[in-house]
């Protein structure tokens, strides 16, 4: 790809030599105007004669040098670390995968360059992630057909007179294909949310019973695994897409009966609030890497590199769009051999879209 920049821009030393010059020139200059002015109107007189009173006019002319200084450099430095400070804000965004962001500002000269150069920097990311986006969703539409295809062959092979060989290598066919149906599906929920910016659907209905058929969906993985489930809480009413929040749900506690160890322990709860409502899942697991813990809500991020385990990191990248797209917040954390994941949803809903 060929750089759009031409030239290296101007370097940043020869202004701010200048300004550090012009600032203590303009402070010398008004402090000495102020010291005339004041000789003018009688306010200073030497009473000792000027041999004597010499020093203490040098004492007072440093010391307002200093306070004159130290103003204008408040005054003049204000707007300089104003968009230092919008720059950074900007950067934080991006690196949250804000890439609409973009900066604006009066400043001549090197200001002018670092925006447009920021600017620019933000439209490339955001096009190249458009492009990665749109190359995942067409990629699995056209994988979606396929591998249903493999999976419905793959089924009918499984109820054929086979070999115990062959019956096993049906059995793999048809494990793959199934998640790969799965993974599939994710990428497009995830691209749906993503380019969704309106909640709509949004129906009062019994979070209770949404959770509890979410668990039963993976009783048969709980109990392969040994874990002990633990799901005692209240009947509590949310304002929510209903169809939405049940893929919530379905990934967080996929992912704790994932990262459980065998014989492991999953808690679920229901902590309803005036304002909000917060749903906890907790299960016991291996110490997160640092990285892995900055990291957990970012699409297709695996803390294991190889990728050998389930999964293609997109399910709690899903949950955060969908908690996102409520006006709610999810919170995941390891302490002392226990990850937890928090999502709060808003107790009511007002001005929306239904």
């Amino acid at each position: 790809m060929k750089s759009r920049c031409k030239k290296q821009p101007p370097s940043l030393l020869p202004w701010l030599a200048l300004f550090i010059f012009l600032l203590l020139f303009a402070s010398l200059f008004l402090t000495f105007g102020i010291f005339v002015l004041l000789g003018r109107a009688g306010l200073l007189t030497w009473e000792r004669g000027p041999a004597s009173g010499l020093p203490v006019l040098l004492l007072y002319f440093c010391f307002a040098s200093v306070v004159i200084g130290s103003v204008l450099s408040l005054l003049i430095t204000y707007v300089p670390v104003r968009f230092i400070n919008k720059i950074v804000g900007g950067m934080y965004r991006l690196a949250d995968g804000d890439f609409s962001v973009r900066i604006q500002t009066k400043l001549p000269g090197p200001g002018q360059n670092l925006t447009r150069a920021f600017n620019t920097m933000a439209e490339e990311l955001g096009n190249t992630e458009l492009l990665r986006s749109d190359f995942v969703n067409n990629f699995s539409h056209e994988m979606k057909t396929p591998i249903v295809s493999i999976r419905g062959f793959a089924r009918l092979l499984r109820k054929q007179p086979l070999t115990e060989v062959q019956a096993q290598y049906a059995n793999v066919i048809a494990e793959e294909a199934q998640r790969l149906s799965v993974m599939t599906e994710k990428i497009l929920s995830l691209t749906r949310v993503e380019n969704q910016t309106i909640l709509t659907g949004v129906t009062s209905f019994n979070l209770s019973e949404q959770l509890r058929k979410s668990i039963l969906l993976l009783m048969e993985r709980i109990d392969a695994k040994g874990l002990e489930l633990e799901a005692e809480f209240p009947e509590v009413t949310v304002f929510g897409n209903a169809e939405l929040l049940e893929q919530v749900w379905v990934n967080v506690l996929d992912n704790a009966v994932k990262f459980s160890p065998e014989g492991g322990t999953v808690a679920v709860s229901i902590r309803p609030g005036a304002e909000e409502v917060t749903v906890s899942v907790l299960n016991q697991a291996e110490p997160l890497p640092e990285e892995a813990q900055r990291r957990i809500f970012q699409k297709f991020y695996q803390a294991d590199a190889s990728h050998s385990g389930e999964g293609a990191g997109i399910g709690l990248s899903l949950v955060k769009k969908i908690v996102e797209l409520h006006r709610g917040t999810v919170q995941a954390a390891w302490e002392e051999g226990i990850f937890s994941l928090r999502v709060t949803l808003p107790n009511d809903w007002t001005g929306s879209d239904q």
